[in-house]
């Protein structure tokens, strides 16, 4: 390092420590004290202070004592009443029992409370004051009844009554919150022991402790002086850095670091930089100011004391602005440097924005003569036709000038399209498949476009393996979900079949038992079942069976449970011949009904209609909604969802999803209509002469068919 760079660098470091430590003493050390006169604000909030400590000293001294009265207010009210306000003011007691500059006695007949220093009523450097209640009234002296004092009527302890009185009371006896119904009588009076004699004083220039509360020593210190102080050496600093940065040459600045940060960046990066920089050292300086000058900053060294407290205070401050106006030099530097070197010179060269620009400019010029090498063919024969039957050396020279500039173009077009293909294919390397592609490909965007769907298709493959994975995950659990209930109770009814030797207690638990064996079984039936469809696995064995006697025969066998309900069923089918698995297609209606047992208005009708399309036959099954169809159609034929969330009803969530598999296992349809409370099922099934082709994936579009009116 030469000894220019040593200078600069100790030169800004020595600034930034004794501007340091001058802050720290302004901060620290140089403040006034106010008297109470000079803020009627801070006087009239110390008053309602003395004010809450009046009144629990005198509860803690007399608990049974009544210190409230009115009419119209029943006992339990006036109870209520008084633990409010004894609530609310604790925080008045606790701040000044707990400040050293608050002295204190109270004293009665055979009680006493009483700080650990006696208040000092005899000089004329404290606040003080003596009195006591004689006839409901405050009698007394001292320089503080001057200032407002007066708990007997005081606004504060009825404004605190007011603000709580909405609030809900804990009541020990019942455990539970009630509201309270009170009213503040305007006639509420504030009574205290006349037994009692209190004495207060507060020492006119209170001291800070970091071991106890600091409220006297913030309310009575003004810190205007040390603010203007501060701010006049924070500036004077920045006025000597910057001095010492105009006496250094620029290029020495340009490779000592953190200047050299500020030289290398773009102005767009600068201008980024130093503007959050700015903010938080503003927000630094004037958050550290104002812990210091709280005192809440030297609460942090209460452990150690409080001699301990103020130097830990005062070495945080004195080491954070070291570090502010070190880095003030920055944004000094930075104008600095914009002024040397001239603001539009500097801008120029430095704006990442006009430089890029430029280039693109360029770039697109030349990219639209790519797209055709006609004219510039035809413009080179024209050059070089121009120059033999001429002979003119002038017209060479331009044409040498012209060619160069654009190969100069061209070769910048070619490294700046090989630049974006080289980092899209190194990212493609290294697994990166999110971030967005960035850059023109120029010569190369076939190349490109080709690395842009390897990228497509691996996030494809990335999105389809995770939601693979969040689909099996889901399956586990909904599986493991409908599992539990039937073999807890296949194992609860085991143990009290094995518990009991009465016979007929044994053929009551056997046919629990049962009924459990067949919902397990059905349930695992169900799952085989999707699951072998969405393989494209499940055997068919299809004939040629009449469509609108197999609906009969399902209705027939849902009839029982549709009776229980009311349900009435309007059936319009009409002769259907079809060639298909007929156990699946039984199975595709038998849900269907069940569906409809479960969840439609009791009392209502159902329309089962058949109709036939050129292509297929369109089956039709509507009903009322007992519940609120708070779903999609798409979401409840997804597995193991129910049209009852709630699942009050029994069954494993997979009935139409099972509909939905054996339909299109047979080249079919199922798809659900919601209109308000009305559901509608409608699958679709081919003829036996024609068959509707199956598309090749999801995202093909679904032939649709028509279905008559």
């Amino acid at each position: 390092m030469t000894k220019t760079r040593k200078f600069l660098v100790i030169a800004i470091a020595l600034i930034s420590v004794i501007s340091a430590m001058g802050l720290t003493w302004a901060l620290t050390s140089l403040r006034t004290y106010q008297s109470l006169y000079d803020s009627v604000e801070t006087a009239s909030h110390l008053m309602d202070s003395l004010e809450d400590f009046t009144l629990q000293a005198a509860y803690r001294l007399e608990p049974d004592f009544s210190y409230v009265s009115g009419t119209n207010l029943k006992d339990a009210d006036l109870k209520q009443i008084q633990n409010t306000m004894l609530d609310n003011t604790a925080v008045g007691y606790d701040l000044l029992s707990r400040d050293p500059n608050f002295h204190y006695s109270v004293t009665g007949k055979d009680v006493a409370l009483q700080s650990v220093e006696k208040p000092d009523t005899d000089s004329n450097s404290s606040y003080s004051v003596t009195f006591r209640f004689e006839d409901g009234k405050l009698k007394g002296s001292g320089s503080l009844l001057g200032y407002g004092f007066a708990p007997e009527t005081s606004q504060s302890l009825r404004d605190s009554l007011e603000a709580g009185s909405g609030t809900a009371l804990y009541s020990e006896e019942t455990g539970k919150y009630t509201e309270r119904s009170y009213e503040i009588p305007e006639d509420l009076r504030f009574h205290f022991p006349e037994d009692l004699t209190f004495t207060y004083s507060i020492p006119q220039q209170p001291v800070y402790s970091a071991r106890s509360s600091s409220y006297l020593y913030n309310v009575l210190v003004d810190n205007n002086m040390s603010t203007i102080a501060a701010i006049a050496i924070f500036l004077l600093g920045l006025l000597l850095e910057l001095i010492v940065l105009i006496r250094v040459p620029l290029q020495v600045e340009e490779h000592t670091s953190p200047w050299s940060l500020i030289a290398r960046n773009s102005l767009e990066a600068n201008a980024f930089l130093l503007v959050m920089l700015s903010l938080v050292a503003g927000t630094a300086f004037s958050l550290l100011a104002h812990l210091a000058q709280g005192g809440d900053l030297m609460s942090l060294g209460v452990a150690g004391g409080g001699k301990t407290g103020i130097v830990f205070a005062r070495t945080v401050l004195f080491v954070s602005y070291i570090f502010i106006m070190y880095y003030c030099s920055l944004p000094l530097f930075w104008i600095r440097e914009i002024f040397t070197r001239g603001p539009v010179t500097y801008i120029g060269e430095r704006s990442r924005f006009l430089v890029d620009l430029q280039r693109y400019s360029v770039s697109l010029a030349k990219s639209a003569l790519d797209r055709s090498l006609t004219f510039p063919v035809v413009l080179n024969l024209f050059f070089l036709l121009v120059i033999i039957l001429t002979g003119s050396p002038g017209v060479a020279v331009v044409y040498g000038l012209i060619l160069t500039a654009v190969l100069i173009s061209l070769a910048i077009i070619v490294h700046k399209g090989w630049i974006t293909v080289s980092r899209e294919a190194d990212q493609l390397a290294n697994g990166d498949f999110k971030s967005e592609p960035q850059g023109d490909p120029t010569l190369f965007k076939p190349i490109y476009d080709r690395l842009l769907a390897v990228r497509r298709s691996f996030q494809k493959a990335l999105q389809e393996g995770i939601e693979s994975t969040n689909m099996r995950n889901e399956l586990i659990s909904n599986v493991s979900h409908d599992l539990k209930t039937p073999l807890t109770g296949l194992r609860s009814y085991s143990e009290l079949l094995q518990l009991t030797d009465d016979p007929e207690q044994m053929r009551k638990y056997a046919g629990k038992i049962s009924q459990y064996t067949s919902r397990l079984d059905s349930l695992v039936t169900d799952l085989f079942d999707v699951s072998k469809a969405n393989a494209g696995s499940l055997p068919l064995e299809p004939v040629h069976l009449s469509l609108d006697q197999l609906i009969y025969q399902a209705l027939e066998e849902a009839e029982e449970n549709w009776k229980k309900k009311d349900l009435q069923a309007v059936i319009s089918l009409q002769d259907a011949q079809v060639h298909l698995d007929p156990d699946k297609t039984m199975r595709i209606f038998e849900n269907l009904f069940s569906n409809i047992s479960k969840y439609a208005l009791p009392s209502t009708r159902v329309f089962v209609d058949l109709k036939e399309t050129p292509s297929s036959y369109v089956v039709s099954v509507k009903n009322t909604s007992a519940a609120p169809l708070n779903f999609t159609a798409e979401e409840i034929t997804e597995r193991f969802v129910r049209g009852d969330k709630s699942r009050h009803e029994v069954g494993s969530g997979l009935g139409l999803a099972i509909v939905k598999s054996f339909a299109e296992v047979q080249r079919g349809r199922f798809r659900i209509e919601i209109d308000g409370d009305l559901f509608r099922a409608i699958v679709i099934l081919p003829k036996p002469e024609k068959l509707p082709e199956v598309p090749v994936s999801e995202q093909d579009e679904t032939p649709v068919i028509s279905e008559p009116q």
